[in-house]
């Protein structure tokens, strides 16, 4: 139906029963948010369509006062509305709605409405028509300034993380995320160490428990008594208390990225969460990048070339990560004044070195090229 579409988190704010119908409240949007398309929603982008749209809005005769101004879809399936939403508001963080589910719609009452409060569908998919864009040269992004609003979607499926559903409240309930607190970005992060603390302080050194798993961001339901079942450990015991180690979340962040066989959408979400708290913008950001084929290429290239290709995104197939994580712990290895002499045809020099040491942060997939692939 629409042109593109854009996937943004909806994060409830209240849910009440009214005549037979669930109204949900919440936020569709975040203004202002760089999505993994690497676009950005402009405050103000929905106002002249919206206009549009509020003109053409029909009473809802079972809620009087309220009007319908543009179906609820199921994943954008046209044959498969399941409510109605009767306010479009844009506001400072994004689109606020109200939308209507009716009770008597089973799906909405046996599917829907419980995926919503386990938070296994926590997304809209926006619809839209471009009305008029911008390309921001300095960052590669694009400014969605001017769009017309087609419809929008239910979906379990993300690419803005900024805002995931921080809470969801009802007349008998109320459930919130939770977090470990944060260490000190200068925390040391030594996995092997903090894991034999985490296991004496949760008292799980002949089994995990629940208090273990929480100094991991996966845990394979299947075989929850079996330590290899937990992945991507990212805390640590601090002054006797478990702590997310920032170090150890950005470990874990690149360990997620770099695994094909798990695609948990909560684990990427709490990663951002945590990467949020340290001030740190998502790290699964797509950007446009340039391929390099053979990293030995850049050995001899001007170090502040270097740096801006560092700055705009490397992708690196297979052979030549290998080959750049081999100089890197080469160069790593040597020491300072050995660095001085001349014996360096088969290392990096100083300067190349820590440009280069950089970019470990900045691998990147290219067309599901990983750097494990046998290029």
């Amino acid at each position: 139906m629409s042109d593109n579409k854009i996937i943004v988190p909806f994060e409830v704010k209240q849910i009440e029963e009214v005549n037979g119908f669930f109204i949900i409240k919440g936020l569709a949007s975040t203004f202002g948010n760089i999505d993994e398309g690497n676009e950005i929603v402009v405050n103000g982008a929905f106002d002249s369509s919206l206009i549009k749209i509020r003109q053409n809005a029909l009473h809802i005769e079972e809620l009087p006062g309220r009007r319908k101004l543009l179906p609820v879809l199921w994943v954008h399936r046209l044959t498969e509305p399941i409510g109605a939403f009767t306010e479009i508001q844009a506001t400072s963080e994004g689109l606020a709605v109200e939308a209507v589910f009716p009770k008597s719609d089973t799906f909405v009452m046996g599917r829907v409405i419980p995926q919503v409060k386990v938070r296994s569908v926590a997304h809209m998919s926006i619809g839209f028509r471009r009305v008029k864009t911008s390309f921001n040269t300095a960052d590669e992004t694009v400014m969605l300034e001017v769009l017309d609003l087609l419809e929008i979607s239910l979906t379990p499926l993300a690419e803005n993380t900024q805002a995931v559903i921080q809470e969801f409240k009802s007349k008998k309930e109320e459930t919130m995320t939770k977090e470990l607190p944060l260490a000190e970005k200068e925390a040391v992060w030594k996995p092997e160490e903090a894991l034999a603390r985490v296991k004496e302080f949760t008292k799980a050194e002949d089994a995990p428990n629940a208090d273990y798993a929480k100094a991991f961001l996966y845990a394979d339901s299947e075989d929850l008594e079996d330590y290899d079942s937990y992945k991507f450990q990212f805390a640590d015991i601090v002054d006797g208390q478990m702590k997310a180690i920032p170090d150890g979340v950005m470990s874990a962040a690149a360990q997620f990225h770099a695994n094909k066989e798990i695609n948990a959408e909560f684990v990427k979400n709490e990663i951002v969460c945590y990467y949020k708290k340290l001030g740190l913008a998502s790290p699964f950001i797509k950007r446009m990048c340039f391929r390099v084929d053979n990293i030995e290429s850049l050995v001899d290239t001007d170090v502040r070339c270097l740096e801006k290709l560092i700055k705009q995104g490397f992708v690196l197939p297979g052979k030549s990560a290998k080959t750049l994580i081999s100089k890197v712990k080469n160069s790593s290895m040597r020491d300072a004044d050995e660095a001085k002499t001349d014996d360096r045809d088969e290392d990096l020099s100083r300067p190349q070195f820590d440009a280069l040491t950089k970019l470990m942060g900045s691998f990147k997939d290219y067309d599901g090229d990983s750097s494990s692939s046998n290029d």
